[in-house]
């Protein structure tokens, strides 16, 4: 009867796929199309290495289907902002090393329902943007690995709600809301003088870049997200069921 957000929702997803017993579970992002054998490779992952938690694969922009969208990604050390190792480049086989990577994208993750039970699901104070770096984050605490398999490839659409969101000043706040969540739960003390300039720079630049383009919501909506950032309460992510198999 309500939305509760892209977080929440595959939460409650989780769980009920975790009291079903399942070893694995899968989240992919509804706005992608994935190559046959993608999941197959995905478990082959796992399967191969039983103390990575979560593995993601190659991930080509639609739209030309030969644009890299993510190819693993990693944090900035000082602002915690996560970035796709890739983005935008043409696929000339740069990227076909398996590995270990610090950020997965929520667009398309494999994990162990054991590192479900570790690590929980996604904060769903988030709502939605930033979950899975949050999450990654989470695992990176726990020594938890994760990691990409070029192999398992598929594409995605990029969503067109986000460009309706956008328009509307819904991404903008989320955006800068959860960037300041993020930074809360996760950054040390002697990093928020340099995050916390990083955040208010980037506030600034969105606000004049909406400004001129005459979106006053977008303005506000920025400033709002900066507030609540600061403002709300945020409570440790929640965990999902209780580990049965223990």
């Amino acid at each position: 009867d309500s939305n509760r957000g892209f977080a929440a929702a595959n939460n409650l997803g989780f769980s009920d796929l975790l009291t079903r017993g399942v070893d694995y579970v899968w989240i992919l992002n509804n706005d992608t199309v994935v190559a046959e054998d993608c999941l197959e490779k995905l478990i082959m992952a796992l399967d191969r290495q039983p103390d990575v938690g979560a593995v993601t694969g190659l991930i080509y922009f639609a739209d030309p289907p030969d644009c890299i969208w993510f190819a693993g990604g990693y944090f900035h050390r000082w602002t915690l902002t996560a970035h796709h190792r890739g983005a935008f480049e043409v696929d000339r086989g740069q990227y076909r090393k398996a590995e270990d990577i610090a950020f997965i994208s929520g667009c398309c993750i494999l994990a162990r329902a054991n590192t479900l039970y570790s690590l929980g699901g996604f904060h769903p104070s988030f709502f939605s943007y930033w979950e899975d770096t949050e999450w990654s984050l989470r695992a990176r605490a726990k020594k938890v690995r994760l990691h990409y398999e070029p192999k398992a490839i598929l594409w995605h659409k990029v969503s067109s709600s986000l460009k309706r969101n956008t328009q509307s000043g819904f991404f903008e706040k989320l955006f800068f809301r959860n960037w300041i969540y993020t930074l809360r739960l996760h950054a040390r003390l002697w990093k928020w003088p340099m995050a916390l300039a990083a955040v208010l720079r980037c506030a600034l630049k969105s606000a004049c870049q909406a400004w001129r383009r005459r979106d006053r919501a977008a303005v506000a909506a920025i400033w709002s997200g900066v507030r609540a950032g600061f403002a709300d309460p945020l409570p440790p992510a929640p965990r999902l069921i209780e580990d049965r198999t223990r």
